[in-house]
C-alpha cells in the first residue's frame, strides 16, 4: 500500500495547483467520516478507491493460475535438472547418473564436489533438496487451484516459491557450467 505521496517540484504536490484546486481534486478520495488531519485520510481513501475502480477487491481466481506458474517453474526446473545428466555421467564416468545424482550435485560445495566420483556418491550428498522436495512441492503447488481466497492463494504460491527459488538458481547454474565445458570440449576438439 502506498506509504507516502511523491513530492513534486521543491517538496510540494502539484506546484501548478492552488490549495483549492488539489482540495476539489482529491474530494473523493477523502474518508471525510473519520476526523484527523488530510494526510491522515488521504492515502486510505485513496487507496481504498482505487481499488473499488480496479475491481483489485473482487476474487480472482488467482489459485488457478499461480497454479499454472508453479508447475510450469517446477517443470523448467526438472528439465534443466535432466539436461545436465549427460553431462554428469561424463564427468564422473558413471552411466548410472540421473536426474537425482545431477540435482545433487548442483547443490554441492566446492569440498563435497571434490569427493564426488559416483552417481552414488552424488545421490548420499547432504543438501537441502532432493527429487522428493521437487514432488512435495508439486503437490502444494496443486492444492493452490482449489485456493479459493486470491491472499491466501498468493501467499501460499509466495512460500511455495521461496522453497526452490535457491535450488532453481543452482541448477541454472549448473546447467551453465555444462554447457561452457562441452563448448570447450567442442572448440578443442576443433582445434581452437
Amino acid at each position: 500500500m502506498m506509504r507516502d505521496i511523491p513530492e513534486r517540484g521543491g517538496g510540494v504536490l502539484l506546484p501548478w495547483y492552488s490549495t483549492h484546486d488539489v482540495t476539489r481534486i482529491l474530494a473523493k478520495y477523502l474518508d471525510t467520516s473519520t476526523p484527523g488531519p488530510l494526510d491522515m485520510n488521504l492515502q486510505p481513501g485513496i487507496a481504498r478507491q482505487l481499488m473499488e475502480e480496479s475491481g483489485i477487491g473482487e476474487p480472482q481466481q488467482l489459485g488457478l493460475a499461480l497454479a499454472q506458474h508453479a508447475r510450469d517453474q517446477l517443470d523448467d526446473l526438472e528439465k534443466s535438472t535432466a539436461e545436465t545428466v549427460d553431462w554428469f555421467q561424463a564427468v564422473t564416468r558413471d552411466e548410472t547418473g540421473d536426474v537425482e545424482a545431477s540435482l545433487r550435485m548442483a547443490q554441492a560445495t566446492n569440498d563435497q564436489m571434490w569427493a564426488v566420483r559416483t552417481a552414488n556418491d552424488a545421490r548420499a550428498l547432504d543438501v537441502p533438496v532432493g527429487m522428493k522436495h521437487i514432488e512435495e512441492w508439486r503437490r502444494r503447488g496443486e492444492k493452490l487451484e482449489s485456493e479459493s481466497d486470491d491472499l491466501h492463494a498468493f501467499a501460499a504460491f509466495a512460500d511455495l516459491e521461496e522453497a526452490f527459488e535457491p535450488v532453481e538458481d543452482q541448477v541454472v547454474e549448473q546447467a551453465m557450467t555444462a554447457d561452457r565445458d562441452i563448448q570447450m570440449q567442442i572448440d578443442m576438439a576443433r582445434g581452437k
